[in-house]
């Protein structure tokens, strides 16, 4: 009896463990489901993060498209009205009176700036409009500055000729860089127009470079009207420019071509400084991440 009685007991404990042991058991399944969701929630509210500030990101990028693309073509019929309502001008006089020859050739050289102008303008929209086009991706390749001073020198040797300017390259023919060259010489191209845009007759236009630890530094500087602090502050909040000055031959400007070049610096990775002294000259350093 007394042996029936511990083995009933025996019986009933090993009840009780099997039990506690299963009851234990759901529970460590459910936590473990509990914790298991809990990362989950975590893991898609910071997807929802994630995916809102890339929202965010997006709509700020659009933002900043469409006020640029606004800045550009608010410019775009005046700038190129003015050499088409010069010629017709002078076309509607010749008409009237006969000019004198200098004046009518006056004029045809300052048709011609603006017609230029009016060019270089409509190749700066067709640059920016194709790289928007095609996403705004990136050609990295190996490219040297010197040839691309060079090149652009050559494109300009006749303003270059007129203004009587001398050139002064002491950028290393040796020195490459990791750039998108299409990007990388519309910037230079653009610079240089406007060093010789602004160069007094008879100056130099110097070309240098620098480096430090971190970055390749590309300068241009002109010896010509240069710039007091409140034209400075005005090229760094190119948003709002809707007009350039004359050059030192009264040449116009569409003030555009600085917007693109910050702006494609800026895609880079570059960023432009400048340093100018009114009635000086200008230095615009174009630095460049190593």
């Amino acid at each position: 009896m007394k042996n029936a009685n511990v083995e009933r007991e025996a019986h009933w404990i090993k009840l009780i463990w099997l039990a506690t042991f299963f009851v234990l058991l759901i529970i460590s399944v459910m936590v473990l489901l509990l914790i298991k969701k809990n990362r989950l929630l975590r893991e898609e509210k910071q997807k929802v993060v994630q995916q809102a500030a890339e929202i965010r990101h997006q709509h700020e990028d659009l933002v900043q498209a469409d006020r640029f693309r606004s800045s550009i073509f608010s410019v775009v019929s005046h700038d190129l009205r003015s050499p088409l309502s010069t010629f017709q001008a002078l076309l509607a006089v010749s008409k009237i009176v006969d000019l004198p020859a200098d004046e009518i050739k006056s004029m045809l050289i300052n048709i011609g700036n603006q017609v230029t102008t009016a060019s270089k303008m409509l190749d700066s929209l067709l640059v920016w409009s194709s790289q928007q086009m095609a996403n705004e991706k990136l050609e990295i390749q190996e490219i040297s500055p010197y040839q691309i001073v060079r090149e652009c020198e050559a494109l300009f040797i006749d303003r270059i000729n007129l203004k009587n300017l001398s050139i002064d390259v002491r950028i290393s023919p040796q020195l490459t860089i990791q750039s998108d060259v299409k990007r990388f010489e519309f910037i230079i191209r653009n610079i240089f127009n406007n060093a010789i845009k602004f160069s007094f007759s008879g100056k130099t236009i110097i070309f240098d470079q620098r480096e430090t630890d971190s970055e390749v530094l590309i300068s241009i500087t002109d010896q010509g009207i240069g710039m007091d602090e409140r034209k400075i502050a005005a090229l760094k909040n190119m948003e709002k420019q809707q007009h350039s000055l004359e050059g030192t031959f009264e040449e116009k400007g569409a003030g555009i071509g600085l917007m693109l070049c910050h702006e494609f610096a800026n895609r880079m990775g570059y960023s432009i400084t400048v340093e100018s002294s009114e009635g000086f000259g200008s230095t615009f350093i174009v630095h460049i991440p190593k």
